[in-house]
């Protein structure tokens, strides 16, 4: 198991990173990329410590990340950012502190 998947169980475990991806929206018209894969590819972009959009671009088409969000472009991903719903990011963020039944 690579160090990258240890860290996307870990993310799994411990920051509930499924619920939390399940309250993300965003405000774009049939999107051909989800919201929650745009955002996955700059979190790991982030992870790897990966500098600007071009560089996580070339891991989702090239690189380890293209198994896990698929291949799509540094302006997808820009783009689905800049249309993501604010406040279903604190929506996620507030729902991790909610003690769950699950």
């Amino acid at each position: 198991m690579s160090c990258i998947d240890l860290f996307e169980k870990y993310s799994g475990k411990v920051f509930k990173l499924g619920y939390f991806l399940s309250f993300l929206q965003d405000e774009r018209k049939d999107p051909d990329i989800g919201i929650q894969d745009i955002f996955m590819a700059y979190y790991f972009g982030s992870v790897l410590r990966l500098k600007a959009t071009g560089e996580i671009e070339e891991e989702t088409v090239n690189g380890t990340l293209n198994e896990r969000v698929g291949a799509m472009s540094d302006d997808a991903i820009g783009y689905g950012l800049n249309h993501l719903k604010v406040e279903s990011l604190q929506q996620g963020w507030y729902m991790l502190d909610v003690p769950q039944n699950h």
